[in-house]
């Protein structure tokens, strides 16, 4: 591998800095730790299709992000010589087609692979078995290097919901938001999601902040969603020694999966009592539940910190380009 590219979108980035949420605080960093440590040049679509991608041979490889909607750009994508990966985060859509619209860019372009951030192994299976597209794994992160050390029970808060609600896309979180709102109402608080322009947020408490701003609360619902989703904020919430509670992705290993509470309960149909119950328990056992926020923490910095992930990466990188 001669020179890696990392193409963002036009819409989240610009010469003035990027505006898109995500992109901030989800994409960023990694790319960047990659630009610092292995010589990755980060840039937007038109930089790249606008005088560098003519110019790539094949011993240099191109991390297209997200999508290209462009013909243009995509004619040339499919004519660039550099090896050509498409990072995909969300395998389905509300549709809950697998990896639909990143096949249909594949087609057009032939892609040497996929780069995905869920580890499901039915989806991995999918897309070699049925469409022949080898993927490799590139999961989100945290930096925990600057995280607090403290586990104590001493919280402001017993519980914070933040971000997306949806009864049919985030059930999980969802079903036990209605319940925590109900049963410990004045305890807890629900944090709607920022939104995705970093000048027209409907609340500050992003990156850092919303860091800073979790760690006062005991419990976060979290989920998987419809995609089997190891989502940001199962990581967010070990840097901030916050327990997740809910539904657990298929690949986390069972020792991880004992540190969440209601992880083995139907998401669809939650008992309020058993809910309830299982609550109530661990905040009368702080000790036990100091012991699963610490578990989680060093679960997910083991695995999910930020230089680990962007290691492993790469090397998982140069096993499927030249």
């Amino acid at each position: 591998m001669n020179k890696l590219y990392l193409v963002n979108r036009d819409t989240v980035m610009s010469k003035s800095g990027n505006k898109f949420v995500p992109f901030l605080f989800e994409f960023q960093k990694p790319a960047e730790y990659l630009r610092d440590n292995h010589g990755a040049i980060i840039c937007s679509q038109s930089e790249f299709f606008n005088g560098i991608s003519e110019t790539l041979t094949e011993d240099d490889v191109a991390i297209i992000f997200i999508s290209v909607k462009n013909e243009e750009y995509i004619k040339k994508l499919a004519n660039c010589k550099a090896q050509k990966l498409l990072r995909v985060i969300d395998p389905s859509k509300s549709d809950k087609v697998l990896f639909k619209e990143p096949l249909e860019l594949h087609s057009k372009v032939n892609f040497s692979g996929f780069i995905i951030c869920y580890h499901n192994e039915d989806h991995i299976k999918y897309l070699f078995e049925k469409h022949n597209v080898d993927s490799i794994t590139w999961p989100h992160s945290l930096d925990f290097s600057n995280a607090p050390e403290n586990h104590s029970y001493t919280k402001t808060g017993v519980w914070i919901s933040a971000g997306q609600q949806h009864e049919k896309f985030y059930p999980c979180r969802w079903n036990l938001t209605k319940i925590l709102n109900e049963e410990f109402h004045s305890e807890g608080v629900i944090l709607p999601h920022p939104g995705y322009d970093i000048d027209n947020l409907m609340h500050p408490y992003v990156g850092e902040k919303f860091l800073n701003f979790i760690s006062d609360f005991v419990f976060m619902p979290v989920g998987v969603g419809i995609n089997d989703g190891f989502h940001m904020k199962f990581i967010e919430a070990a840097w901030a020694n916050v327990l997740p509670i809910g539904t657990v992705p298929s690949y986390v290993p069972e020792y991880a999966k004992k540190c969440i509470p209601l992880s083995n309960m139907d998401p669809s149909n939650y008992n309020k009592e058993e809910v309830v119950s299982e609550i109530k328990k661990l905040l009368n056992e702080p000790e036990l539940l100091v012991a699963h926020i610490r578990d989680w923490r060093l679960f997910c910095k083991t695995f999910y910190d930020l230089e680990v992930v962007q290691e492993n990466f790469m090397h998982s990188l140069k096993g499927i380009v030249k």
